[in-house]
């Protein structure tokens, strides 16, 4: 039974007025209201997603302060539970899982080993006590206090050289920080080890507990996997090629008609349009530059999650060696992607170079503009001339984008309805076939891969039926092997 897509669009003339306009009518203020609202979120920047990651960050210490209202948790606690909310947020429990896993682990190991400095620090501490005072109920011991301060110094020298030496042990630092911070303080106050030992228990508890809120914080309230986010930073990647590929086409329509070396308009002749990157010369330049500066940004971000996305031990059909491989495809179709924007700057780069675009200025001699002439024309003319293998070109690679990410499970395809045959459509059988061909080779169906080699074909040999047209119009001779040495030397 062939399958084809369903597709629903409005007329394009419009709907016919129905009964009940009448009463839509006291609705529109209520519509215009909303669109308002909708627009002011839409400003904001905010998804669902991202408020669900909000609102996630604020769980584990609203359990900590609110756990912190019963008698038996403040009695075991005392005057430490706040410790509990700041180490709870400290955790870090809105990031991926393998990445939160790998932080947690960090995180005990640092409270641990503050643990074990802060005994250290009361120990001397206490010693220095014993061997200065003379009554051993003053509160207050000078030596007891430089031992403190002494140690202190130490491990926070220490602790931020790790830092500097590892960024990724931000949060530990942080976390050890505190418990050295807070130990020394209460480390001269102590006049025996047993007191000592029983505030860095305090202190132990309180911040192993806000860990263990956060940990389960982080698995057990909306969990995700380091996959999931390298899954959608890979359907993004794939959208970004796509949107620098259509943007390089409008910008090739453009350079069809317009003038390449042309600035964009203002008000003052006299004076050129910046913006944050530099000089504005039309909008089809300007999107392709955002579609690059989009694509990079997520090359960067998948390169660092994807470690971590190979480490995660999950259930699915794309191992640790598929994550890499797809990565890798994709970034050898970004590299040809990007390098093609850099058509952008050569025009502007020739346009600065023989001052073609320069501010209108009575003191300077007037550049004649024959040449300028006469290359846009040139420019304007091959671009016609190659529309359509251009159009052809970024169609099928636009396909094969499309069909990636449809197989890998990245986007949803478009849903299917089937048609079931009857008497009455015996007349409109060839048209159906006709369809259900060209259903059966959209993107994300199985004849799609012996679709795309085809154009692929096709467009080799049309390659290279154009340089040779090329050739002869410039009066170029190329020897008849030219095309296959060529080729051999690209393998």
């Amino acid at each position: 039974m062939p399958h084809v897509r369903s597709h629903r669009s409005g007329s394009p003339f419009g709907s016919i007025p129905s009964q009940q306009d009448a009463q839509d009518e006291p609705g529109k203020e209520k519509t215009s209201l909303f669109g308002f609202v909708k627009k002011i979120w839409q400003k904001t920047g905010l998804d669902r997603p991202t408020l669900l990651l909000m609102m996630k960050g604020g769980v584990p210490p609203t359990i900590a302060v609110s756990i912190y209202q019963s008698m038996p948790v403040a009695n075991e606690y005392t005057t430490l539970g706040y410790l509990v909310a700041i180490v709870s947020i400290l955790g870090f429990a809105i990031m991926p899982r393998a990445k939160f896993i790998q932080m947690m682990i960090f995180d005990v190991l640092a409270v641990c080993i503050a643990a074990c400095f802060a005994l250290l620090t009361m120990f001397s501490s206490v010693r220095a006590r014993q061997h200065t005072s003379t009554n051993p109920n003053d509160s207050y011991n000078a030596s007891a206090s430089s031992v403190s301060g002494l140690w202190l110094f130490f491990q926070i020298w220490m602790v931020h050289t790790f830092r500097a030496k590892y960024p990724q042990l931000q949060f530990p630092v942080i976390i050890y920080a505190i418990f050295a911070n807070i130990s020394s303080v209460y480390a001269p106050q102590m006049k025996d080890m047993p007191a000592a030992i029983a505030m860095v228990t305090r202190l132990l508890k309180s911040c192993l507990t806000g860990l263990a809120i956060s940990t389960a914080t982080s698995l057990l309230i909306l969990p995700m996997t380091s996959r999931q986010v390298v899954f959608k930073q890979m359907a993004s990647y794939i959208g970004g090629l796509r949107s620098a590929l259509n943007a390089h086409a409008i910008y090739f329509q453009s350079l069809e008609r317009d003038d390449m070396f042309g600035r964009t308009e203002t008000y003052d002749d006299a004076r050129e349009k910046f913006g944050k990157k530099g000089k504005i010369y039309s909008p089809e330049a300007e999107a392709i530059r955002g579609a690059v500066r989009q694509i990079t940004d997520i090359h960067a971000k998948l390169h660092g999650d994807l470690t971590f996305a190979k480490r995660e031990i999950a259930l699915g059909k794309l191992g640790p060696d598929d994550l890499q491989t797809i990565f890798r495809h994709l970034r050898q179709i970004m590299i040809p992607v990007v390098g093609l924007s850099f058509v952008v700057d050569i025009f502007q780069r020739l346009s600065d170079y023989n001052r073609w675009n320069q501010p209108i200025d009575l003191n300077e001699p007037v550049v004649p503009d024959d040449i300028r002439q006469r290359v846009v024309h040139e420019w304007n003319d091959i671009m016609r001339a190659v529309h359509d293998p251009f159009a052809v070109m970024i169609q099928t690679i636009d396909e094969g984008l499309q069909h990636t990410s449809y197989v890998f499970g990245l986007t949803k395809p478009p849903k299917y309805t089937g048609t079931a045959k009857t008497s009455d459509d015996n007349s409109m059988e060839e048209d159906k076939d006709i369809e259900a061909r060209a259903e059966n080779t959209a993107p994300g169906e199985k004849a799609f891969i012996e679709h795309f080699e085809k154009k692929l074909g096709a467009f080799r040999i049309a390659k290279r039926l154009a340089l040779r047209t090329w050739a002869e119009e410039k009066g170029v001779t190329l020897p008849p092997d030219f095309l296959i040495t060529l080729l051999l030397l690209k393998c």
